[in-house]
């Protein structure tokens, strides 16, 4: 994704899963914890901004007290509803969120600073730059909550060796036009482009 000011260009890359890591795993040692379940859940469900910040616990939490194992979120772009299978790790980062959050009630949103009302998107852009800065990591781009996406896409694309079946997943997943969009979107040519430079002596 790239956008414009002042005649500047600006992209959003992904993290590298390591920084990734590296990155929750700072933020939960620093009991940031408001920011690291963004981060590790803004990446496992990879939902727009919009749409992970408008979760409420409601639809995290079932009745037993429990983490859902499916998450559907209609989505605000398309208005379709998106399923999500919440993973294991997720879950148990919902539980730790909800321990240190302790909301009064389960309409109240799973992203919130002030009673009922959700994260704006500059306040974790902002959050995002501030962390960033204090752990020194490095990243080419604009730093924004878009890198959660890609990162999810990156990921998955090499876990699943490369292929065009992957792709074609994240092509369902992202709700692309076509697999050139998703290939763009995760800015794939362009990373295979320079790697010849890298592989040139293997």
């Amino acid at each position: 994704m790239t956008s414009k000011r002042k005649g500047k260009t600006y992209r959003t890359s992904r993290l590298r899963w390591k920084q990734f890591t590296d990155l929750h795993t700072r933020l939960l040692e620093d009991q940031e914890y408001l920011l690291y379940s963004l981060v590790f859940l803004g990446v496992a469900f990879a939902l727009r901004i919009s749409d992970l910040l408008s979760i409420k616990w409601s639809d995290v939490i079932g009745e037993d007290g429990k983490p859902v194992k499916m998450l559907a979120v209609k989505e605000s772009k398309t208005g379709k509803i998106r399923k999500i299978k919440v993973s294991k790790e997720a879950r148990d980062v919902l539980m730790l969120s909800y321990k240190h959050t302790n909301p009064t009630g389960f309409k109240e949103y799973l992203f919130s600073k002030k009673f009922n009302e959700p994260l704006n998107i500059s306040f974790v852009n902002r959050s995002l730059k501030r962390v960033f800065k204090k752990y020194k990591i490095r990243y080419s781009g604009n730093v924004s909550s878009h890198l959660f996406r890609k990162t999810f896409g990156y990921r998955v694309w090499e876990k699943k060796g490369k292929t065009i079946e992957a792709l074609v997943f994240l092509q369902a997943v992202f709700g692309h036009a076509d697999i050139e969009t998703t290939k763009r979107y995760l800015g794939i040519e362009e990373e295979e482009i320079l790697g010849v430079y890298d592989d040139l002596f293997d």
